[in-house]
């Protein structure tokens, strides 16, 4: 029987569970051999080992991912060099890779939230614009000095 691995999404924030619909590209890295590993209560099982690469594939950090399952980096240092790993360093592989796109999909999105308001941006009226004023008398400066202010439509 295998435990659920729950994430969220990065982008909707919507929950479930890794391999079933959202969460569908998750379940070819879930799909490997796990090292063998001695049956122990706090021991890295083959459970520990899929989460870990689940954890691996969203924060691409071997020593946050192995913290999210509640182990420590020098246990995925023994598996990466335990007989019997070329299942989990595949998956290892994989999940640094699924990160990598993901983070290449996330700098594309802030680079795009970033360039759409700058699109309209428009430099604003040079100080010097409103030297006009100076040739004007006394009067007409302060009919402008008591006058709403300007639409950004209007010249002045």
């Amino acid at each position: 029987m295998s435990i659920p691995i729950p994430r969220i999404c990065e982008r909707c924030r919507a929950a479930g569970v890794a391999g079933e619909d959202l969460f569908a590209r998750y379940a070819a890295l879930l799909d490997f051999e796990p090292v063998p590993r001695r049956p122990r209560a706090d021991g890295w099982d083959a459970e520990v080992q899929r989460a870990f690469i689940v954890a691996l594939a969203a924060t691409g950090s071997p020593r946050q991912a192995a913290a999210a399952v509640g182990k420590a980096q020098f246990g995925v240092e023994q598996l990466k060099k335990a007989k019997g790993n070329e299942g989990f360093m595949a998956a290892y592989a994989r999940a640094l890779a699924v990160h990598e796109e993901e983070k290449s999909r996330r700098l594309a999105e802030g680079l795009a939230a970033v360039a759409a308001p700058a699109a309209s941006w428009q430099a604003p009226k040079p100080a010097w614009a409103w030297a006009k004023s100076r040739a004007m008398g006394r009067a007409a400066r302060r009919a402008l000095r008591v006058r709403a202010p300007m639409n950004d439509d209007e010249e002045g």
